[in-house]
């Protein structure tokens, strides 16, 4: 099993994320991933801080989009960082969150189409053999898409790239892996090339109230950027919804029904649990991500030494 872990606004200034980084390249992480959210620090610049600062762990952005970037400079800016750090970069990319988008006056246009031109785009250009650009990449760039929807899920499969599904909750996993496979039988493939990553929120705390709260704090902050359908499968529809913030609002985390805590994975015991039944669906990768823990520190240092000797090989 390979841990990827998330950096992100929640984690902390910029050269705090490239230090955090480092300690998770000595903790053997996989890969580093730098969200990519609007109005927010440029997850490029983190990137390429992230890479001269580390040797060996690998370095992307989660997720840049073709609405905020044009894929030219998505592709020279996934070249240069590849270039830079010796043929470690990946490139998570996807639509991005359509209200993130809109918050900073962006929008979805052509959804399905643009993601299918951009993936066409992206795949050209991210070889070494390309055309497309004069600085080129020396070695391939392995492209991940990041995304929530069904159908954007199936695709994964009939592009034959990587996956990286948020996975809210992770029990959703399985049907993840139904749609990406379906997507590639659709498309005549036999089977999934790409590597799937499994996408999961966590709050790790050597006490498991602490983890909880954490989580609660995190969750109901983002609630609204998750996906209705994933959402709904958990039973948490918008009625649901705006009933749960109104118990978190009058009685904090612990008003909060158990369902909301199995939207990611929470202490040390609930990590090693999710991870186990993501293992089980067939997932060989995890990416965790925020809120991690109060103490972001603590949290990478807690994870890498009480979850992860679970499924060394």
């Amino acid at each position: 099993m390979k841990f990827d872990i998330t950096f992100g606004p929640f984690t902390g200034a910029p050269r705090r994320i490239t230090e955090l980084a480092l300690l998770a390249e000595r903790l053997g992480y996989n890969t580093a991933w730098v969200t990519h959210d609007p109005l927010w620090d440029n997850s490029w610049v983190i990137c390429g801080s992230i890479g001269l600062a580390t040797n060996t762990i690998k370095v992307g952005p989660a997720i840049v989009n073709p609405y905020s970037s044009s894929l030219l400079e998505i592709s020279m800016a996934a070249t240069t960082l590849n270039n830079l750090t010796g043929g470690r970069a990946v490139l998570g990319f996807g639509p991005g969150s359509k209200k993130m988008l809109e918050e900073g006056g962006l929008k979805h246009t052509n959804l399905l189409s643009t993601m299918d031109q951009s993936i066409e785009y992206l795949k050209r250009s991210l070889s070494p053999s390309t055309s497309n650009l004069r600085q080129k990449t020396h070695t391939s760039i392995p492209i991940y898409f990041g995304c929530q929807s069904p159908k954007l899920i199936e695709r994964v499969g009939r592009w034959q790239v990587g996956g990286l599904i948020l996975l809210t909750p992770p029990s959703y996993g399985a049907e993840a892996l139904r749609l990406i496979q379906k997507g590639a039988f659709k498309a005549g493939h036999q089977k999934v090339e790409g590597e799937i990553i499994a996408s999961i929120l966590c709050s790790i705390n050597r006490d498991e109230q602490e983890s909880m709260k954490g989580f609660a704090s995190f969750i109901m902050h983002i609630l609204e950027y998750l996906s209705p359908h994933q959402l709904e499968a958990h039973s948490l529809n918008a009625a649901d919804i705006e009933r749960i913030k109104r118990d978190y609002e009058e009685g904090g985390w612990e008003a909060l029904p158990e369902k909301i805590f199995k939207l990611g994975a929470v202490g040390v015991e609930g990590c090693i649990k999710t991870i186990e039944e993501l293992q089980a669906m067939g997932y060989g990768r995890v990416k965790v991500g925020s809120p991690l823990g109060q103490d972001k520190e603590e949290a990478i240092r807690l994870f890498a030494t009480e979850v992860m000797p679970h499924f060394s090989e």
